[in-house]
């Protein structure tokens, strides 16, 4: 599995090109890093405080030497912020580059989480196949095809993973923020119904005349087949053109959250049959510079609903056929 590192922007790609620079031998990293770091000032303050080594410099540099001295308090103001801000650097630029992958709490929740999907359904067949070991008779093609593929059930624990991984991947940043998600239901290209949510307890409160409006969230990404990210709420429902979400209520309005809707793309019928809503209750949680991570998580949980759709579809069109 190849996961994604977005180093589209030009502060990414610096920081990606400085870390590669460092990282590329012993030498660099123990050598020349001391030096920058801690020999530069050291000498600069040398030059100034001890006069021996103030007089070798002026005559093995003299030009050096005259630029030290027309600029002196300038330069001994910067040599004792130097490390400082050095060290600031560094931190920004390991904190670009570390962003950009998947940390190892994500990563293992990914996979329990995915695990955790594929259990419930050996679960559901192993416990099936004892039925079928006690009983007397052999059960049916038809039954026994009915009774594995729940669909419905499988859908709702994907739904529940994304939210659970949502959890882990801010667990650090956002402690306090609360995730919801929400699987939006599509036939002929409208929102039919909110079928599944997470946590079980906050319920959506939005009415469905709302999300179908053209300039809703969920709309939008419906139309355009692709993942919306809306940084603030807030300040997207009040843009004049171009808006992507609508506020539902008063209390919306007053509020600022974060949101990604995600459309659920399924290749054999060419339809958006759900779309998946990630919404936070403060600003400022997603972001599009990391748009190319969200569409790598969800991409594993789009394919998993993609695939118990076409189960869904399967089931119905067995339904039919047998009552023809």
């Amino acid at each position: 599995m190849k996961f994604p590192k977005n180093n589209k922007g030009i502060l990414n790609w610096v920081a990606f090109e400085i870390h590669k620079f460092w990282m590329r031998s012993v030498w660099i990293r123990w050598g020349l890093t001391p030096f920058i770091t801690g020999a530069i000032p050291a000498l600069t303050v040398a030059y100034f405080s001890n006069r021996t080594f103030g007089e070798m410099v002026k005559n093995r540099a003299p030009d050096l030497a005259a630029v030290l001295d027309a600029n002196a308090p300038l330069i001994l103001v910067s040599t004792f912020l130097y490390p400082s801000l050095l060290i600031a650097f560094a931190r920004f630029v390991m904190h670009r580059v570390n962003s950009n992958g998947i940390n190892q709490d994500v990563l293992l929740s990914l996979i329990a989480t995915l695990d955790r999907i594929v259990g419930c359904k050996a679960k559901r067949f192993g416990q099936y196949l004892a039925i079928l070991r006690r009983a007397t008779n052999d059960g049916s093609v038809e039954k026994t095809f009915e009774t594995i593929t729940q669909p419905n059930v499988q859908i709702a624990e994907i739904t529940r993973g994304v939210c659970e991984l949502f959890n882990v991947l801010l667990a650090e940043a956002r402690p306090r923020t609360l995730i919801k998600v929400v699987l939006a239901e599509i036939n002929n290209n409208k929102i039919v119904d909110l079928p599944v949510f997470f946590p079980e307890d906050e319920p959506p409160r939005v009415n469905l005349k709302v999300l179908n409006q053209p300039e809703s969230t969920i709309m939008t990404a419906l139309r355009t087949k692709k993942m919306v990210i809306i940084n603030s709420t807030k300040k997207e429902s009040q843009k004049k053109q171009g808006r992507r979400h609508i506020a539902s209520d008063e209390d919306d309005k007053d509020s600022d959250c974060s949101l990604i809707c995600f459309p659920i793309r399924h290749e054999s019928t060419n339809s958006v049959p759900f779309v998946l809503s990630i919404h936070s209750d403060e600003a400022g949680v997603f972001n599009k510079v990391n748009s190319q991570l969200y569409e790598h998580l969800l991409g594993r949980f789009e394919r998993r609903i993609s695939l118990e759709y076409s189960l869904m579809k399967i089931k119905e069109e067995v339904v039919s056929h047998e009552q023809n």
